[in-house]
């Protein structure tokens, strides 16, 4: 079974999730489309198994089934791909992915419970994304982590209000953020707010994979919407203590106690009508200082739980059978 993918070769989410469906070998063949930011990782698949626009129609010719990943639907291709008689399989993320699509799939694997809600009445199924990080044990919730990224449409990531939280937070917390440079919004928020407090530092640009999750004890993000967090299931895996937002779906499969309470929603558009958490810097603050030095032990240790039954050895075969029934 020749399963094919149209995406990215950026160490970015998108980039990075088609290649783990790669080297786990539930994708087969990859047609690359350049990254308008970022740099295009060279050598990241064979030859013999990698494509570009302009080999399209070989491409199509040597799969089975085209398996694509959230926003990264090139639709030509798969109108080419139906013209072809390809049937179509595709990872939505519920506010980036038109709804509904220009062009229907044959099923849709949900990769969290929110992005069901939005295709339950369609052929889909929710299998969660696997995830495979070195897991360590975190004792105290002394040291803080976030990844502001690249700040994100209407900075999901709550990022300016976690740098206000810390106007408010009186514990001696160390706090790492990590951010891409040359974002000029980014740069605006660390140049106003951390400068001032001597216990945020920042980082900005690549952090190698083995280091992302090597130091901290809470990965704090305050994110106001999104439906497969990829970070917060990477720092859970890893066994960092998880401060996130209270809100769907990441409160069904993260420890609630510490997550940061939600003052209400308010309505936005990206692709399709979103409810955006309204999250307090107050709130935030009054949240850290709960948790700052306490025994995370335990929760760790659920963490490393956790990614065994999240591991691929685990979930591989859900898609594997996915794909399956779709070319019975």
């Amino acid at each position: 079974m020749r399963v094919g993918s149209i995406g990215y070769a950026t160490k970015s989410g998108l980039g990075i999730q088609l290649k783990a469906f790669y080297d786990h070998g539930i994708v087969t063949d990859v047609l690359l489309i350049p990254h308008p930011h970022y740099q295009n990782q060279q050598g990241w698949y064979p030859t013999e198994h990698c494509y570009s626009k302009a080999t399209l129609r070989q491409f199509l010719s040597s799969i089975d089934v085209l398996f694509l990943f959230e926003n990264a639907f090139y639709w030509p291709a798969v109108q080419k791909a139906k013209l072809h008689g390809l049937r179509t399989i595709m990872m939505p993320n519920y506010e980036y992915t038109p709804f509904p699509m220009p062009s229907p799939a044959d099923l849709y694997l949900c990769p969290s419970l929110l992005d069901l809600d939005y295709y339950k009445d369609l052929n889909s199924q929710f299998i969660p994304v696997p995830v495979e990080v070195p897991w360590k044990l975190r004792e105290r919730a002394c040291h803080f982590i976030h990844h502001a990224g690249h700040g994100g449409k209407g900075h999901r990531n709550g990022t300016p209000e976690l740098l206000e939280a810390m106007r408010y937070v009186q514990s001696p917390i160390k706090l790492d953020i990590h951010g891409q440079p040359g974002e000029k919004r980014i740069q605006e928020l660390f140049q106003s707010y951390v400068k001032k407090d001597p216990r945020v530092s920042v980082t900005l640009g690549e952090v190698p994979e083995a280091e992302l999750w090597s130091h901290g004890d809470v990965f704090i993000f305050p994110e106001k919407f999104n439906g497969l967090s990829l970070p917060l299931q990477e720092a859970r895996a890893a066994g960092m203590l998880v401060m996130a937002t209270n809100r769907f779906p990441m409160n069904t499969w993260l420890p609630q106690e510490p997550l940061i309470p939600v003052e209400g929603y308010e309505q936005d558009h990206i692709a399709v009508d979103i409810h955006k958490a309204v999250i307090s810097p107050q709130t935030i603050a009054k949240t850290i200082d709960a948790w700052y030095d306490r025994d995370i032990v335990e929760y760790s240790k659920q963490g490393r739980d956790w990614a065994a039954s999240m591991s691929w050895e685990v979930i591989k075969p859900r898609y594997l059978s996915a794909i399956e029934s779709v070319l019975a």
